[in-house]
């Protein structure tokens, strides 16, 4: 207990330091995750809860693979108000990029993957690192050509994924290729994009263990977006429009955190690896 002018100065002063710690600028940063049929049937209400705003579900891998679970998440993660665009799990070593696009688009578009208020696609860079590339004179160009078709069907830019081996060593064939945004998977490092075509990332894949609590489905791939949730959908959702449920704070608002501590706000998450699958 405080008593006096003294007592009083003292509170009055530990509560501006308080104020001024407040005070300081934060990196924003909205959570997501990215899930394909092996997670089983996903909690769209808990996942919600549990503050991941956007995702990325597998809708097809090659030319010969379509996600099962596609249409119950499209709807359903729409339904609870999470930004949800669809990927392709590519095969540049099987498959020419207008190809695998096709089969994307006519796949997803069934489910309204490519709709207002959906998220942007993503290609997913795995496999076809080889000597091997179907249809294009490098990776990097099959990435591009891949891109550019999805874009001229959807109206839409598209994201790439990999890892930061193919960031570095896979994708200098072609400078067109950073003309996408990059979604890079790096765990307890911070991607270092010095030797790659891009020079900075949209997306970061930081972990494969995004297990929210309650749902054993919802152990996926753990991501995050370096900005406000406004700038996320402003950027990044087809038509800049949110899906219905998103609550997405007006531009200067300031957000009141009460009974979270300093420690708690400075905690690091632990990082592990994994891929999209």
């Amino acid at each position: 207990m405080f008593h006096g002018h003294c007592g009083r100065a003292l509170f009055l002063s530990a509560l501006m330091i308080l104020l001024t710690v407040a005070a300081q600028p934060v990196k924003a940063l909205v959570y997501g995750l990215d899930i394909y049929a092996g997670n089983g049937t996903m909690n769209w209400p808990l996942i919600a809860g549990a503050g991941r705003q956007f995702c990325e579900a597998k809708a097809t891998e090659g030319v010969s693979y379509e996600d099962d679970q596609l249409s119950n998440n499209e709807t359903n993660a729409t339904a609870n108000g999470v930004l949800i665009g669809a990927y392709d799990f590519c095969h540049p070593e099987d498959n020419t990029p207008s190809a695998e696009a096709n089969y994307f688009y006519n796949y997803a578009k069934q489910y309204g993957a490519f709709n207002s208020s959906k998220f942007i696609p993503m290609l997913d860079l795995e496999d076809g690192a080889g000597d091997t590339i179907d249809g294009a004179s490098n990776l990097a160009t099959w990435a591009v050509d891949w891109c550019q078709d999805v874009k001229n069907l959807t109206g839409v830019t598209p994201a790439i994924y990999c890892n930061q081996s193919y960031a570095d060593d896979d994708l200098g064939g072609d400078s067109a290729i950073s003309n996408y945004p990059l979604w890079i998977a790096a765990y307890n490092v911070t991607p270092d994009l010095t030797g790659s075509p891009w020079s900075s990332y949209t997306f970061l894949q930081y972990s494969s263990h995004d297990v929210i609590q309650g749902d054993p489905a919802a152990y996926a791939d753990a991501d995050e977006y370096g900005g406000s949730l406004a700038s996320l959908v402003s950027n990044y959702a087809i038509g800049g429009v949110a899906p219905a449920g998103m609550i997405v704070p007006e531009p200067g608002s300031v957000t009141v955190l009460i009974g979270v501590g300093i420690t708690g706000l400075l905690r690091r998450r632990g990082r592990r690896s994994s891929a999209l699958a």
